[in-house]
């Protein structure tokens, strides 16, 4: 195996955790082994896997992008217990995650479009493109602020999806884009947790930066490797899913990224923390302990997950945003200079 070396820093990488397998296809007996930055504090899987191979993974039966939102809120969800509830309700209340807020982006999109169109011109519409779009339901809520939108996206039944809301749906990758998106400029780039799925992540922001205007937005939302779900459960963290997230990046390294290529980071905001403590959650946890535990059997001992629940509720509940949620949004605006 050639050495791994990170492509932010260009240092040495060094060995941090293995799976025995990917937890959607136990069956499948295939180790993958993340190398690990700490100058850097970012980590991929090591060796790189060939486009055959990624391909591949998405092959599974009720990926979440696969279905429509309508198709997602009807899984029937079973009765929780009084303790379940209790552990939901205290997570509740101290879930202080901010989401996008639109409008604000809408807001400040239009003033700069305005300050960069000729007196004696129009403005234009306020245009989005999406890469890695999944089912567009993002995508949706963008058109519903008036925005001409466009979206990327490399799997098929994904596509087939978000055709639905816009005919502007195009078969591509974040390293190759298709051609009728390079032909224009965008006034945002949006990428909801999709970057930890490249294959090459300083392609993947090279070509953002052509298709960005000068003044335009690049919103990533990406998991948070920084959060103590990762740090403790590394690979049967539910939002490892490895193979299919190549990458995994904390608000430092990805700042990083950002500043390589010339982007100011004008927010960062954190969401995603109630969740961790909904039974649909812990059975995940469940069902990727099995997987793995039935490749290692003497290595993967089955834990006590609510007691492991409880434990992680009141280790983070008052912890830092890094620590504690499992999602970290970065929104940075395309310097040229």
């Amino acid at each position: 195996m050639t050495q791994s070396i990170c492509p932010i820093c260009e240092g040495e990488m060094n060995f941090h955790f293995s799976v025995p397998c990917d937890y959607r296809k136990p069956s499948e007996k295939k180790e993958y082994k993340v190398f690990w930055c700490s100058a850097c504090d970012y980590g991929h899987i090591w060796d790189r896997p060939l486009w055959n191979e990624i391909k591949e993974s998405y092959q599974i039966d009720n990926y979440y992008t696969h279905q429509t939102q309508n198709e997602q809120k009807n899984k029937k969800l079973r009765q929780n217990s009084l303790e379940e509830k209790l552990r939901i309700y205290i997570a509740w209340r101290f879930d202080f995650g901010e989401h996008l807020k639109l409008k604000e982006i809408s807001s400040y999109l239009r003033q700069k479009k305005v300050e960069n169109t000729p007196k004696e011109g129009s403005v234009e519409k306020l245009s989005i493109c999406e890469i890695g779009c999944g089912s567009g339901k993002n995508l949706k809520k963008f058109a519903s602020l008036d925005f001409d939108i466009f979206g990327v996206e490399p799997d098929e039944e994904a596509r087939k999806v978000a055709l639905s809301i816009t005919d502007s749906i195009f078969s591509g990758t974040a390293e190759e884009l298709p051609t009728i998106i390079t032909q224009r400029k965008y006034d945002c780039v949006l990428m909801s947790h999709s970057l930890e799925h490249t294959l090459d992540i300083n392609k993947t922001i090279r070509n953002i930066k052509s298709v960005l205007c000068d003044y335009g937005l690049l919103i990533i939302e990406i998991p948070n490797s920084k959060c103590l779900g990762f740090q403790r459960l590394k690979g049967e963290w539910p939002w490892s899913d490895i193979p299919r997230h190549l990458n995994f990046f904390t608000p430092q390294s990805l700042k990083l990224l950002l500043e390589r290529y010339n982007f100011h980071v004008e927010s960062t905001n954190y969401v995603g923390f109630c969740r961790h403590f909904f039974p649909t959650w812990l059975d995940i946890e469940k069902e990727i302990h099995s997987a793995f535990a039935s490749n290692n059997i003497d290595e993967w001992k089955t834990p006590n997950y609510k007691l492991r629940s409880w434990i992680l509720l009141l280790q983070t509940l008052l912890s830092s945003n890094e620590t504690k949620y499992d999602s970290v949004r970065m929104i940075a605006i395309n310097n040229q200079s």
